[in-house]
């Protein structure tokens, strides 16, 4: 009996882990396309290449210094290369006052938290079930 319990909390433990992907995955996805409705009337060269730092930075989903944005991909570094060295900083501004974005002095971070408010309510893990000596 104990190994039979062992063995379940095994599987437990695996599906939860799948599930916790699962959701990451889903959020990722939802992620991208509120920013592609958020962009969906500004078809712009601008707008395109202001929705693709931002998709940059979601990959990242953490502070990024400023300095290393333009080698999160190579098209960035691209759509920047033939820009002031304003014209990052004025993106960055602007994705801001979108409030997609987190900004400071030198480093950003997009605000995939205000994601968070669509999704449905979601009861902590309960805790693994623990083998009787019976």
């Amino acid at each position: 009996m104990p190994f039979i319990q062992y063995a379940a909390n095994g599987l437990i433990d695996g599906l939860r882990e799948q599930i916790e992907r699962i959701r990451e995955q889903q959020f990722s996805v939802a992620w991208e396309n509120y920013v592609y409705e958020k962009f969906r009337n500004r078809s712009s060269g601008v707008q395109k290449r202001r929705r693709d730092l931002l998709l940059a930075l979601s990959d990242q989903n953490a502070w990024t210094k400023i300095s290393d944005i333009l080698t999160l991909s190579p098209a960035l570094a691209v759509a920047y290369k033939e820009t002031s060295r304003f014209t990052l900083r004025n993106d960055l501004v602007a994705l801001q006052k979108m409030g997609l974005i987190e900004l400071d002095r030198d480093s950003a971070k997009p605000r995939m938290e205000i994601m968070l408010a669509f999704l449905p309510w979601r009861r902590e893990d309960e805790p693994p079930v623990e083998p009787s000596d019976t």
